[in-house]
């Protein structure tokens, strides 16, 4: 007999951690999810004829979701596969708004609209006495005195309001506790002696740093405004949570696929739903242990 998961796709994708502003949002810039027995299918509702850009998921994994016993590690690599699946789609949604603003033959002035032929933008090239002119005329005007230009310095490279610790330091580079650390991917102490981790998001209250070392991507958390943000950090999956040091940390094992770390890293900074000041971070600028 076949089973049935009744549950719609927006339904399944607040199981997995997005919130209602998040849907709404998909919504509105055009793009649909639907839910079929074996995959997340994202589209353009502007162009329905496009192939869905798909998720897999089997049926035991749906049941799973929807009484919410679906494995930690796995619900964060769905989240995070879904994730990159709206960037995608959204990214067409925009390129095809743009193709089409370009092809667009109409200009439109107080609410008219103007055929592009009815104007007429040649210009009649200057004749050799006309630029002779020109140039007497310029030699005449009084030459502007140039100030001498300061010495151009280095402008770090920044992310929001945060910048970016150098490249070529990451390795080498004294470990700070996390809590006081102030640039992305600076290298930062883990719960063990000489473990180094790399911030990756952070806002007032907290720090967020990752490492990813053989098939294991770690995730830690600290800060002084850590204790109200406790209840999120144990609903997206940290399993050790330390309220007397105030930090959590999360293992997952993503194998050797650092795109697969990435997406699963963006989907435990969403599943968090805690609003950061830094950008979804770039996993490729963090080095692997």
């Amino acid at each position: 007999m076949a089973i049935a998961v009744k549950t719609n796709g927006p339904a399944a994708l607040l199981k997995l951690g997005f919130t209602e502003t998040e849907l709404a949002d998909l919504a509105k810039v055009g793009v649909s999810v639907k839910l079929t027995a074996s995959a997340f299918e994202f589209s353009d509702l502007g162009n329905l004829d496009a192939p869905a850009c798909a998720v897999p998921v089997t049926l035991d994994e749906l049941i799973l979701l929807k009484s919410d016993k679906l494995p930690a590690a796995k619900k964060l690599e769905l989240a995070g596969s879904c994730l990159a699946a709206i960037h995608q789609v959204k990214a067409d949604v925009l390129k095809n708004a743009v193709k089409a603003g370009l092809e667009q033959k109409v200009l439109i002035v107080d609410g008219a609209p103007l055929e592009t032929d009815h104007f007429n933008f040649n210009i009649n090239e200057p004749t050799p006495e006309q630029i002779e002119a020109m140039k007497s005329a310029l030699q005449m005007l009084p030459k502007a005195a140039v100030k001498p230009q300061p010495a151009s310095q280095p402008v770090p490279h920044t992310i929001g309001l945060w910048s970016e610790f150098p490249e070529s330091m990451k390795k080498s580079a004294d470990l700070v506790p996390l809590r006081q650390a102030t640039q992305m991917y600076q290298p930062v102490h883990g719960t063990s002696a000489g473990s180094r981790y790399f911030v990756v998001a952070a806002n007032a209250d907290l720090r967020v740093a990752a490492r990813l070392q053989g098939q294991t991507l770690s995730v830690r958390i600290e800060g002084k405004g850590w204790d109200k943000y406790k209840e999120k950090m144990t609903a997206v999956g940290f399993s050790k949570v330390n309220a007397n040091k105030q930090y959590a940390s999360l293992h997952l094992d993503v194998g050797y696929d650092k795109v697969m770390a990435s997406k699963t890293l963006g989907a435990v900074l969403m599943g968090l739903g805690i609003p950061m000041d830094t950008p979804l971070p770039d996993l490729q600028k963090v080095p692997k242990g």
